[in-house]
């Protein structure tokens, strides 16, 4: 216990070699929270429409500042312009006659594909909300109740799906790192020739990274909560179903930074296996996408951790298809372990 300690020590200050990575691991997810924050923020969508001269079109603007969800958060920030062109504007909506009927009629600018299908939605909404008040009694009652009590921002959601890849990222890229520094470092023939076994140097690194990890974890839920206003019930438990993730992160980070034994080399593939594993992890949103994306999320440890935080931040349980979230990261950090200690044995102990 006292050479473990030793070890687990002196991991700690072999921080000041490699600085620069510790200082992106720690800050980079909450840099990404609040570049991706600003544009994730809410369902609200800036509309415009030329001011109303008749009743029908003063009828739609009350619809359309009405509409929401069924909780009552708004979906549609309305503007009310003078012009029937869109021009500098992402599009206009006019109510003009045609046929001797009525219409509204919506303008588009230079926009995209998805935000011409997020302005119709709205603008389809409004109107059914009219078609339902002209029909009365004969309209089709449309009830919906919402899964969750409350309207949270997906800048919550999204935060909340980051803690993962906050925990991967740190790990990974610190475990490989700091191992392939070893050997440029030339420190790695201490090892060869230390009389211990594997499972302590490869068990001291993982739990240092891991450690480390935690500041970034707790630096993005600090940020998040201040932006947001919203808070997990409890940090423990998510601290604890994250603490798997950073197990499988530092496993593979030493497994890199054995095989590669480059720096720069290792803490490029971390980055980009963090990112991949962030964007296949359920990291916008629990999706039951099928094909290829389904069969990576089930790879993905940042997916099963977003099950098992999920209540903290949202207040009810989830379950999706597949394996246990439990089971799944269990068989992870034994298989992650395993490998990086075979990989060690390979590597050091076994060449000269």
């Amino acid at each position: 216990m006292k050479r473990y300690w030793t070890l687990f020590i002196n991991e700690f200050k072999l921080a000041r070699t490699a600085v620069p990575s510790h200082i992106v691991a720690i800050i980079q997810p909450t840099i990404l929270y609040l570049f991706m924050g600003a544009i994730l923020g809410s369902p609200l969508m800036a509309m415009n429409l030329k001011t109303p001269e008749t009743a029908v079109g003063q009828a739609l603007q009350t619809a359309m500042e009405e509409e929401g969800s069924p909780i009552g958060d708004q979906y549609i920030d309305l503007t009310l312009v003078e012009q029937d062109q869109p021009e500098e504007l992402r599009q206009v909506i006019v109510v003009e006659e045609e046929n001797g009927v009525e219409t509204a009629v919506q303008r588009y600018g230079l926009i995209d594909g998805n935000q011409v299908k997020n302005l119709r939605n709205r603008l389809t909404s409004a109107a059914l909300s009219l078609w339902t008040a002209e029909l009365g009694d004969q309209a089709v009652t449309i009830e919906e109740y919402p899964w969750l009590p409350q309207d949270n921002p997906h800048k919550f959601y999204f935060g909340m799906g980051l803690l993962p890849m906050a925990m991967f990222l740190a790990t990974i890229m610190l475990g490989s790192v700091l191992t392939a520094q070893d050997f440029e470092n030339g420190t790695i023939q201490e090892e060869r020739l230390a009389p211990t076994s594997i499972a302590l140097p490869v068990t001291v690194r993982i739990a240092r990274v891991t450690l480390y990890a935690y500041l970034s974890v707790i630096l993005l839920l600090i940020v998040s909560g201040f932006m947001t206003g919203f808070w997990p019930a409890s940090v423990w438990p998510v601290f604890a179903a994250l603490l798997p993730v950073g197990i499988i992160g530092g496993g593979f980070g030493i497994i890199l930074g054995l095989i590669f034994r480059s720096s720069v080399t290792v803490y490029v593939l971390s980055l980009g296996l963090s990112m991949a594993l962030w964007l296949f992890g359920n990291s916008f949103g629990l999706t039951n996408f099928g094909g290829l994306y389904a069969f990576f999320t089930k790879l993905s440890p940042n997916s099963y951790a977003v099950q098992l935080i999920f209540p903290q931040f949202f207040g009810r349980e989830i379950s999706l298809p597949g394996l246990s979230p439990e089971l799944a990261l269990t068989i992870g950090v034994v298989g992650m372990v395993s490998a990086a200690l075979l990989t060690y044995r390979w590597r050091v102990r076994g060449q000269s």
